[in-house]
């Protein structure tokens, strides 16, 4: 039993979340995610949930060419995870690594906007 628990790998969720505009939460995230998946050789998930989609286009993913993204969970019913993920890569001294990423796109602001009372 003791040796099944330490080849158990746990999931680590960082959320970069301030309210001010100007505050390099896009910044810190996206290079937070090029360390992890590079220094530490992580899988990594970038959920981008602004509907500016810095990170997105930071990630080098066009918002406007993609079909489904984060906003297509809160709208579509039904909508497996896995089909709005984008395996992106970047590379570093010549070794490609990779991020997978829900991109976020400018629809996801009408329907923060529609939620709101």
């Amino acid at each position: 039993m003791a040796e099944s628990r330490k080849k158990r790998k746990r999931a680590r969720v960082y959320i970069i979340f301030i309210r001010k505009g100007g505050s390099a939460k896009t910044t810190t995230a996206v290079n937070l995610v090029a360390a992890l998946a590079y220094r530490f050789k992580r899988k990594v998930l970038l959920i981008d949930l602004d509907p500016q989609a810095n990170a997105t286009s930071h990630m080098g993913i066009n918002p406007r060419a993609i079909t489904k993204s984060v906003n297509t969970l809160f709208t579509t019913i039904g909508v497996d995870p896995h089909d709005v993920i984008t395996p992106t890569q970047f590379t570093i001294k010549g070794r490609p690594f990779q991020v997978d990423v829900m991109a976020a796109t400018r629809d996801l602001d009408e329907t923060d906007l529609s939620a709101q009372p």
